[in-house]
């Protein structure tokens, strides 16, 4: 009877361990998307990197020119795509993998970029609930990336005239003598100011609506409309502030210490944050 009971025991153990390895080798698979796609960002970014050292030095420590916002996207991302609901309808390492991880290696930032926004939306599109909205943060990501290193630039000017513009409306309503010429604007017989691109608007909203959507993701089910409501929201706040603070730093030599200074740059950012914090909240579905 004991020869009898360990025989029989075999074939169910066989059966176990055959069916274990395509789960082991699924899971693992999992991990293919994600790896490539932050290995995309890590390329992206070291353009980012590579500017901060050679402009600022040692002094752009801790994130080289890297936003913490993108960092924090691309953990939330991560995150959602290895999460439970992340299964892959797709083989593991196919020749659209192949072709993406001979493409990230190309040193190129702009090119890394358009790598994972294509790569990206190509798992969305063939991925489980988990994996396709992390797929579209980190496309969302990376379109917001090229719009600050390709096309805000190609539409510099357009942009900077349009906050110098906004700037001097605020402060021709409270002040005297205001004059702008394109993207100067100030007193006319004293102090102004030349809205640079990365100081305008439109250079930096992209990058906080990705983050303010992958924040909303990360505390759970979103509904889309409740979300898509508050990034409208958030962008026209955005907008008020950047703006307001431009009048204060405009409006004459001390306020522009001030707000152009490490106190402004803090608190601009400390209100982004806080903004982005309460919208990213309440847009849950029912």
């Amino acid at each position: 009877m004991a020869d009898a009971g360990a025989a029989s025991l075999g074939p169910v153990l066989t059966v176990m361990s055959v069916i274990a390895v395509p789960k082991m080798y699924a899971l693992r698979r999992d991990f293919i998307p994600v790896a490539l796609l932050v290995a995309g960002c890590v390329n992206g970014f070291a353009a980012q990197i590579t500017e901060a050292l050679q402009s600022e030095g040692i002094k752009s420590a801790p994130f080289f020119g890297i936003s913490p916002f993108e960092l924090i996207t691309i953990c939330i991302a991560a995150t959602l795509m290895l999460g439970p609901k992340s299964e892959a309808r797709h083989s593991g390492f196919g020749w659209v993998e192949g072709a993406a991880a001979a493409a990230i290696l190309v040193p190129s930032g702009s090119f890394s970029w358009c790598v994972v926004a294509v790569y990206a939306v190509y798992v969305a599109l063939r991925g489980g609930a988990g994996q396709r909205v992390g797929a579209y943060l980190f496309a969302g990501l990376a379109f917001a990336a090229l719009w600050t290193s390709i096309v805000a630039k190609w539409f510099a000017m357009a942009f900077t005239t349009l906050d110098a513009s906004m700037v001097h409306t605020v402060l021709a309503a409270v002040q005297d003598n205001i004059e702008q010429a394109n993207n100067m604007v100030g007193h006319s017989d004293g102090f102004g100011i030349v809205v640079i691109l990365t100081c305008s608007t439109a250079y930096a909203l992209p990058n906080a609506m990705v983050f303010l959507a992958a924040m909303a993701h990360g505390r759970g089910s979103v509904n889309y409309v409740k979300l898509s409501r508050n990034i409208a929201l958030f962008s026209a706040i955005f907008v008020a502030a950047n703006v307001g603070r431009l009048a204060l730093m405009a409006s004459n030599e001390a306020m522009y210490e001030l707000a152009h200074g490490p106190v402004g740059a803090n608190l601009f950012d400390a209100f982004q944050i806080v903004a982005m914090l309460i919208l990213s909240g309440g847009v849950d579905r029912e």
